[in-house]
């Protein structure tokens, strides 16, 4: 037993007690044997008050089961235990006077766990009162696996997100209670409340539809089938300055919902308030920008062909070439030179009266230079020049620092910019901080885009919202020409973001579903879903920016009397097998043969959801769900952005962010080891067992190395989160 000093007194006083006059309740051996033996694999934590001690000597009188570690929790203390203790899984028995008391502890985030148990010992309670009472309603019991209630003999169950029955008192025997812990691989058509903003083309609810539409809506449309819930969809809307997602977090953390979902990116400071699941979709955010056409007059559309440099170097050719020749033959005037070199630019060839001019041979080889080095500056003039009358020239900035320099404004979404403001706020970078300074948040998507068209302004946010609102909001409000002058930066300005359900900090069913949306990007669902939603019926956009550039090289016909000719884009699939156009009312309907892969991949997945249901402790059993949950995240964080695995170089970064000092050779020999299909890179599961067992396990200590600093790290974030805003405020950390 791992008993404190505390501890230990109580245990002397339970055995004095047990020498006094107390008759053995005839119910000893059905709580100690049939109830707490069929729990051996886990520890147990005793929540008891003054009042309880001596009904807890006659339940432990007979010792004939073995935990691994008990712990003993007295509410008469000042300094008693408030946060959970070290340990992978609990049966946390309550033995108090009172027993909403334990609500003190229960409603602490992460001090019941996943596969926490709870077993509530009432003495004197009747059948009504416990009904009457609902002890099983007690803030955080939800988090549990399962909650039981024992009285006189008899055991009442109750379970959180079991179907309709969720949270109803239930009368069974105290046989087979491990059948009965819920591993969330099955709600039993459970209904969860689950916010949402409409945001194109992740997720959106048309008016009067059930199921929503886009890839998320899809997503959780199989999240649906899988895990066998329902759901019922909540909208958010903006309130003032507070946009969407951010109410969202709010309403997910003051328990209103269940989950948000909807294009919600992960951040640190919503990260503090809920868990986030495994990322669906990496998103990075990217500048929109017109390009600005040049004007020029007649004059300047054959002067301006070259920059004004390379005229001033011809120009000082011209001098330089006249003022040595002026030096050579003196007997002529300066004027008469001047002729030559201009004469050589019009004639391009060397006439007899040029020639009968140069008497000198120096001079010759001075002019036959100077005609060479004319004959492809003309040709490079004449070139440009007509490839300038054909096609306008647009000033089309590669980076953000040339937009910053040029002057640009910045538009950013009105509704909630929280996450790219993190970002610009959080950066060292100058040109970030003029970025900063220079953002707007004063228009709708679609006004800021028209503004762009005609003034120095660009719009930032994620790059697939913008390419989806431009093709689907804003299509009707700019013309096909302002269209055909939109541009991307090439490269997008932050590190890739990631797109995550936001969830209740300790809901127990937020791995399992981690889980499974590894699965089902393993699969490619997920890529079907955001390719299907993004790219459909995008040629039609297509078809209306070509038909600007047509009209651009119609109105330009009669100015030059050379035309391109337009290179069209259409997709196979519009087009029947003998070149004609399809419509979409004409074409056939036939059997998708996707949807029945997909179909035999989600009866895949809820198979293997049921057979996967205790996998964490049977790999890990010294690990608690909080040290599994951090390693997700830090996986995250170090894996590749193109596959979502992590190779040897990020993963010796992992081992350094942990303090670990162990040689590069043995770090690789351990990786390699890990490694089974030799691609040189590893996935999650793989990662998990890595850090496990990267140090051998230690039968006493259990843990040793890293996986020890692993854990021991969970521990100080549990230490952190069980602090009020108030001693976080205190304490520097908020």
């Amino acid at each position: 037993l791992e008993l404190s000093s505390t501890a230990i007194m109580l245990l002397v006083v339970l055995i004095v007690s047990s020498a006094w006059a107390f008759d053995l309740p005839t119910n000893r051996e059905e709580i100690s044997s049939g109830i707490l033996g069929q729990f051996l694999d886990y520890d147990l934590v005793i929540h008891f008050d003054s009042t309880a001690i001596p009904h807890l000597d006659k339940i432990f009188a007979t010792k004939n089961h073995e935990h691994q570690a008990v712990h003993l929790v007295n509410y008469d203390e000042v300094n008693r235990i408030k946060t959970r203790p070290k340990g992978y899984k609990y049966v946390n028995i309550v033995h108090l006077q009172n027993p909403f008391d334990f609500e003190s502890y229960s409603s602490i985030d992460y001090n019941l766990y996943q596969f926490d148990v709870v077993l509530f010992i009432l003495e004197d309670y009747t059948t009504a009162q416990i009904h009457s009472s609902q002890i099983w309603r007690i803030t955080g019991l939800d988090g549990a696996s399962s909650i039981f209630i024992y009285s006189d003999g008899l055991m009442f169950y109750c379970c959180y997100y079991c179907g309709n029955a969720t949270a109803i008192l239930q009368e069974i025997p105290t046989e087979g209670l491990r059948q009965r812990l819920n591993d969330y691989s099955d709600f039993n058509g459970h209904v969860f409340k689950i916010a949402y903003t409409d945001f194109p083309p992740f997720f959106w609810r048309e008016d009067g539809s059930y199921r929503a539409q886009g890839a998320e809506g899809e997503l959780l449309h199989e999240f649906s089938k899988v895990h066998n819930f329902k759901y019922d969809l909540i909208s958010y809307r903006n309130e003032g300055r507070k946009g969407a997602w951010q109410a969202m977090v709010e309403g997910v953390q003051s328990r209103d919902v269940d989950w948000a979902v909807g294009g919600l990116s992960v951040s640190i400071k919503r990260g503090i308030y809920t868990d986030f699941t495994r990322y669906i979709k990496t998103q990075g955010f990217a500048v929109l920008y017109a390009t600005y056409e040049q004007t020029w007059t007649v004059f300047e559309s054959f002067l301006l062909v070259f920059e004004w440099l390379v005229w001033i170097c011809i120009g000082s050719s011209i001098v330089g070439v006249c003022c040595v020749s002026k030096i050579v033959d003196s007997r002529r005037s300066c004027w008469y030179y001047v002729k030559l070199a201009l004469m050589s630019i019009v004639e391009q060839t060397a006439s007899a009266l040029q020639m009968r001019f140069l008497k000198v041979s120096c001079l010759r080889l001075i002019f036959a230079i100077w005609w060479l080095s004319l004959l492809s500056l003309t040709s490079v003039y004449k070139s440009q020049l007509a490839s300038t009358l054909i096609k306008p020239s647009f000033k089309e900035p590669g980076r953000i620092e040339a937009l910053v320099e040029r002057g640009f404004k910045f538009q950013v979404n009105k509704e909630d910019w929280s996450v790219l403001k993190e970002n610009l706020v959080s950066s060292l970078d100058d040109v970030y901080a003029k970025v900063l300074r220079a953002v707007d948040d004063d228009l709708e998507f679609c006004q800021s885009v028209v503004a762009a068209c005609g003034e120095k302004i660009a719009v930032i946010d994620e790059e697939i919202p913008i390419q989806y609102d431009i093709n689907r909001r804003c299509i009707n409000i700019i013309t096909p020409e302002e269209l055909s002058r939109l541009r991307l930066i090439n490269e997008n300005i932050f590190p890739s973001t990631y797109h995550a359900w936001s969830m209740r900090v300790g809901l127990p069913f937020r791995l399992t579903f981690s889980k499974t949306i590894g699965r089902m990007d393993d699969y490619g669902l997920i890529h079907h879903c955001f390719f299907n939603f993004f790219w459909k019926n995008s040629h039609q956009v297509a078809i209306n920016v070509m038909g600007a550039f047509l009209g651009k090289i119609w109105n330009r016909f009669w100015e030059f009397p050379i035309k391109r000719k337009p290179i069209c884009f259409y997709m196979q699939k519009n087009f029947t097998t003998t070149g004609e156009e399809k419509f979409e009312d004409e074409e056939e309907v036939e059997d998708d043969p996707f949807k029945e892969l997909q179909d035999k991949i989600v009866e895949k997945l809820t198979q293997a959801s049921k057979e996967d249901e205790n996998w964490h402790e049977n790999l890990f059993p010294h690990w608690d769900k909080l040290t599994i949950d951090n390693l997700n995240n830090i996986f995250i964080l170090f894996a590749s952005s193109t596959n979502g695995m992590m190779d040897f170089h990020n993963f010796c970064k992992c081992l350094d962010s942990f303090g670990d000092s162990t040689p590069r050779t043995i770090r690789l020999e351990k990786f390699k080891k890990q490694d089974t299909d030799e691609d040189r890179f590893i996935n999650y599961d793989e990662f998990l067992s890595l850090v496990y067992n990267f140090d051998s396990v230690d039968e006493i200590e259990r843990l040793r190395g890293v996986a020890k600093t692993c854990y021991d790290l969970a521990q100080q974030i549990r230490s952190v989160n069980s602090l009020s805003i108030g001693e976080q405020l205190q304490q520097g950390l908020f």
